[in-house]
């Protein structure tokens, strides 16, 4: 086992560390081209489904697709020594994440998405991507609105601009229905945002300007949003959740 290698099969490097090791390598993949592949991934009611190898089915706590790489990734480990893919599946379904990350909240039709823990760009485009599929149980008719509120990032130099934009062009195009941000740096999401043609996106100075648009806000949540919180933890995103819990009484 010590002459093992575990390598993502995504990865364009991942070919030529093949050539340059002696080790046995096992290879996990989300495009089809490794020992342990991840197909049909779904995200519903606060978990990610996908099949391994397309037979064995898998649920995991967590959001995203970055998670089933992770989940592909432990599962290799767990082939090295002789844990089969049968044995894995309850262990990684009861496994838990610390606290803010992809915590999955829901009441009245309302899901509260809160990874308000932290945020990077890759991080951010990630939530998007899982908010953009998220296929949870609305209302009568079906999911109405998928919502990401989001606050800066912080601590990315001088590309700081150009990140936020990016990932205002990525709300566009994943077809969010409704963005509010707030911070500085986040004009720069609305900036994006609306270069893409996105109508419904909003920004905020400061915090409190978003939260009494939370309050004042005419019709509110409705059944079958999905909404999305997350920014830098110096953001201190946990204050919107704290207000959309408190509005939507989770």
């Amino acid at each position: 086992s010590c002459d093992t290698a575990v390598l993502n099969g995504d990865d364009p490097s991942t070919q030529e560390l093949k050539k340059r090791t002696r080790a046995k390598v096992i290879t996990f993949s989300l495009q089809g081209d490794g020992d342990l592949q991840a197909s049909e991934i779904q995200y519903e009611e606060g978990m990610t489904k996908f099949l391994v190898n397309k037979r064995v089915p898998f649920e995991i706590s967590l959001l995203g697709e970055f998670n089933v790489k992770n989940a592909l990734a432990a599962l290799a480990v767990g082939r090295i020594f002789q844990i089969h893919l049968e044995e894995a599946r309850e262990t990684l379904r009861s496994f838990r994440t610390c606290t803010l990350r992809m915590e999955v909240t829901s009441r009245g039709g309302i899901t509260l998405l809160n990874d308000s823990y932290n945020a990077n760009p890759t991080s951010m485009l990630e939530a998007l991507k899982v908010l953009s599929q998220y296929s949870g149980k609305g209302g009568r008719g079906g999911l109405r609105r998928r919502i990401a509120i989001l606050g800066d990032m912080l601590e990315l130099g001088e590309r700081g601009p150009e990140w936020h934009r990016k990932v205002g062009e990525a709300a566009a195009q994943l077809g969010i229905n409704l963005l509010l941000t707030f911070g500085p740096l986040s004009s720069n999401i609305l900036e994006g945002a609306r270069s893409c043609g996105m109508k419904e996106a909003y920004w905020f100075e400061k915090k409190r300007g978003l939260l009494d648009f939370l309050k004042s806000a005419s019709d509110g949540f409705k059944k079958g949003d999905v909404v999305l919180v997350k920014g830098s933890r110096g953001m201190k995103m946990e204050e919107v959740v704290e207000r959309i819990k408190k509005q939507c009484k989770m």
